[in-house]
């Protein structure tokens, strides 16, 4: 182990100290603060004892020490600053501050000694949130604590035996709007139907729609779009939406009378409040059967429902959609409004040879799937003549008009 002090002269002749713990370690150099050589020697002897401690895990490094002191508050004020400064969404930077503030008072936690999985554990079973909602706070959280422990303030995860909340029972948290929905929309809700319209029908995110400027839309017989500058984009990636003619309609009306830069600017966008009350007035209830909202993010799940319900393909869905991942995607489409039944009849029928069914009334053979019952003098006895007996459900005949299955009975 080396340890000693030298003067320095340009430091005005006060000391530092080097010192090395183990032989193979950094050799470390310290400025001791005082022109007293006997002083110096203390000074450095103290530093070297808790270099020696914590080097065998007698205590923890300098660094967390400290930050076992700080208020919680103020570790979170630094990583919501980092954050900022590494260029992420100010609107996410918040939520992110906000969320973690909530779930620090609502355990209790003041000092990072403080965080525990048991007390998260505690807090999610009781605060009634659903359970999207309470995975994210788990990952703000995470986030959070990873960053404490990648920047030396903690030693390790105290998170580490958290899961995430099962979703995959959970019913959707909001829907899509019906065509007939929407129409009544936008007939009872004035010039804010626009906003719901362009909402509708682009897939427009509300932060996207509220950052949106002039020089991002073009609007000409050749072919109107809409440019999602990465700055504004979730994803932070530039986009371009192909305009339909009723959304270039709304948005040469909004120009029509605007004079600043942005698109809503002084008109802005509706609150919930504002959808809600455009909601009643249209008969539309906010929440239906299922507990499902009406929200205006609603109206991208809207736009990627109808998408489908025209039968574009998933793929060209997901990137209209502007998503990373498929299943994000399908979580979009309103599954009830998909033409289902319209599908199956769709298909073509099929022909079986030993049936020949009597043409309905209507000009459609029908099958029967029980046959009718004989009259007492003309019943007969089935004999089981080790052949499996056949019930087929009626079904409707297809387009081509072949026939349906039947019903063979072998007597």
């Amino acid at each position: 182990m080396i340890e000693r002090v030298s003067k320095i002269s340009s430091w005005g002749g006060e000391y530092q100290g080097a010192y090395r713990v183990a032989p193979c370690s950094e050799l470390r150099k310290v400025r001791l603060h005082t022109r007293d050589k006997a002083v110096a020697v203390r000074r450095l002897r103290a530093i070297v004892a808790e270099a020696q401690q914590e080097s065998v895990g007698l205590i923890p490094p300098a660094s967390q020490r400290s930050a076992a002191q700080r208020p919680l508050a103020d570790h979170l004020a630094d990583f919501t600053a980092e954050l900022a400064s590494l260029g992420r969404d100010s609107m996410y930077v918040r939520c992110v501050g906000w969320r973690l503030r909530k779930l620090f008072q609502a355990c209790s936690w003041s000092l990072i000694s403080d965080v525990s999985s048991s007390g998260f554990a505690s807090w999610r079973m009781k605060c009634g949130l659903s359970p999207k909602s309470r995975n994210d706070y788990l990952a703000d959280l995470q986030h959070f604590v990873g960053w404490l422990v990648k920047g030396g303030r903690l030693a390790n995860d105290p998170l580490g035996t958290i899961e995430r909340v099962d979703t995959s029972r959970c019913e959707q948290y909001r829907r899509a709007f019906t065509h007939d929905e929407l129409q009544r929309l936008l007939d009872v809700s004035g010039d804010r139907a626009v906003p719901y319209l362009v909402a509708a029908m682009t897939g427009l995110r509300r932060k996207e729609l509220a950052a949106l400027r002039w020089e991002d839309v073009v609007i000409n017989d050749a072919g109107s779009y809409v440019v999602v500058r990465a700055s504004i984009a979730k994803n932070a990636r530039r986009a371009r939406i192909d305009l339909h003619p009723d959304a270039a309609a709304a948005f040469a009306f909004l120009r029509r009378g605007s004079s600043g830069p942005l698109v809503f600017g002084r008109r802005g966008l509706p609150d919930v409040a504002v959808l809600k009350s455009d909601l009643a007035a249209a008969n539309i209830p906010f929440l239906d059967g299922l507990g499902r909202r009406l929200d205006f993010h609603s109206f991208r799940d809207t736009w990627a429902t109808m998408l489908r319900c025209r039968g574009v393909d998933r793929l060209l869905v997901k990137q209209l959609m502007r998503h990373s991942d498929l299943k994000l995607t399908e979580k979009y489409t309103d599954d009830g409004q998909l033409p289902t039944a319209a599908a199956v009849q769709s298909l073509s029928g099929f022909k079986l040879n030993f049936c020949t069914l009597p043409a309905s009334p209507t000009g459609h053979n029908q099958s029967l799937a029980v046959p009718p019952c004989p009259s007492r003098n003309d019943q007969k006895t089935i004999v089981n003549s080790g052949e499996c007996l056949t019930l087929a459900p009626a079904v409707t005949n297809s387009q081509n008009g072949s026939e349906n299955w039947g019903t063979r009975i072998r007597t």
